[in-house]
């Protein structure tokens, strides 16, 4: 059996090989299933998430959908059932949490389609 070591090693290498040799890979990505809130509600979240990802070198936030005014994870059901969420990046500027700095090169967030493209990739089960 693989331990979480060689799982994490696994997707390290995955993420480098998708984002650039250079490109630092997350140890952990927070995917929030349900926002539970409106617009209004849910910016005061994600700026919430985004200094607690901030606080952690290795973690990154998956950028959620919003559907019918709700955010939720883009893979959520309600999301699906609908053609597929928008991604808040179109509705906010969020530039800023999707590039690395000098001294965080792992962003803050990552979009899903990236999300989706590393873990198709990634040795994990």
């Amino acid at each position: 059996a693989r331990n979480a070591t060689d799982l994490a090693a696994g997707l390290g290498r995955t993420v480098q090989a998708a984002l650039g040799a250079d490109a630092p890979a997350p140890e952990i990505w927070i995917d929030m299933i349900n926002y539970q809130e409106g617009i209004s509600g849910y910016s005061v979240t994600l700026v919430e998430l985004l200094t607690v990802v901030k606080s952690r070198p290795a973690v990154s936030l998956v950028e959620p959908c919003m559907c019918d005014s709700i955010v939720f994870t883009c893979a959520h059901d309600h999301c699906m059932k609908m053609g597929g969420g928008i991604p808040v990046s179109e509705v906010f500027d969020l530039s800023w949490a999707m590039a690395g700095t000098p001294d965080r090169p792992l962003p803050l967030m990552h979009s899903y389609r990236d999300f989706r493209r590393i873990l198709v990739g990634s040795e994990a089960p």
